[in-house]
């Protein structure tokens, strides 16, 4: 078309700009993935995570939780410092409503706190990376771990790991939380299979609906069984709160 003496392409009325284009010329993308794990559909975010906190400083970002959502392997901001959490309890006392009480270890110090939410309170979880590794071994250095896909092996402090430790097994597969490259937590399978070493007897009298007796596993850790199980009964039980499940099939 012929504009003004010059042979040049037609003027195109006013647009908004993600739409003055040449036909030739690709689309721009309206829809496209967003940060925070949603989509961007014109400045709407769909599908999204529970917000962050943004931080320009060059501090990990949080992301907020309740309290009840707490558990064992993730780091929290508390206070100012990041804090392993190694032990939750949910207490239920007889008037008021209930609480969660949390042992932590400060990453960085390596101090023990106890802390006390209530269950509706908001806590602040670091958002880590995280690894697929497996266990290997334990020895006097530390708890030594296999990333799946690099295969770099790599050694973690028995304070990191806390209770948890006595419900590694060899070739356990697990997921490390590390921050700044730095491995700080572990996160273990929700309920494992152990074998019950010592069983109280049974109380004349006693159903396995009225009441629990005292077992003992291989790990050494205690915990309430029906009165059915016995000695050599492999059990299914909790990672998070060392609680029976039901017999292993």
């Amino acid at each position: 078309m012929r504009v003004g003496g010059v042979w040049g392409r037609p003027r195109l009325p006013s647009l908004p700009f993600y739409c003055l284009c040449w036909p030739e010329a690709p689309a721009p993308r309206l829809l496209r993935h967003s940060a925070h794990g949603g989509c961007l559909v014109a400045g709407t975010l769909i599908g999204s995570r529970p917000p962050r906190r943004q931080d320009h400083s060059g501090r990990t970002p949080t992301m907020k939780m309740q309290a009840n959502q707490i558990r064992p392997g993730h780091v929290l901001e508390h206070q100012g410092k990041r804090w392993t959490v190694l032990k939750i309890q949910l207490i239920q006392p007889g008037k008021g409503g209930a609480f969660i009480q949390v042992e932590m270890r400060d990453v960085d110090g390596g101090n023990k706190t106890n802390e006390r939410w209530r269950t509706a309170d908001t806590v602040e979880r670091l958002e880590v990376r995280e690894r697929d590794c497996q266990f290997l071994f334990k020895d006097d250095v530390g708890f030594t771990f296999m990333d799946t896909e690099t295969f770099e092996q790599f050694v973690m402090n028995p304070g990191l790991i806390g209770d948890q430790a006595a419900f590694l097994q060899e070739s356990m597969q697990v997921t490390v939380d590390l921050i700044e490259g730095q491995p700080v937590s572990v996160n273990l399978p929700s309920q494992v299979v152990l074998t019950v070493v010592e069983a109280d007897a049974v109380v004349k009298g006693q159903t396995a609906s009225s009441s629990y007796k005292p077992g003992l596993l291989e790990n050494g850790l205690k915990v309430m069984i029906p009165p059915f199980v016995e000695a050599g009964t492999k059990i299914v039980v909790n990672t998070t709160d060392c609680t029976y499940v039901e017999r292993a099939k």
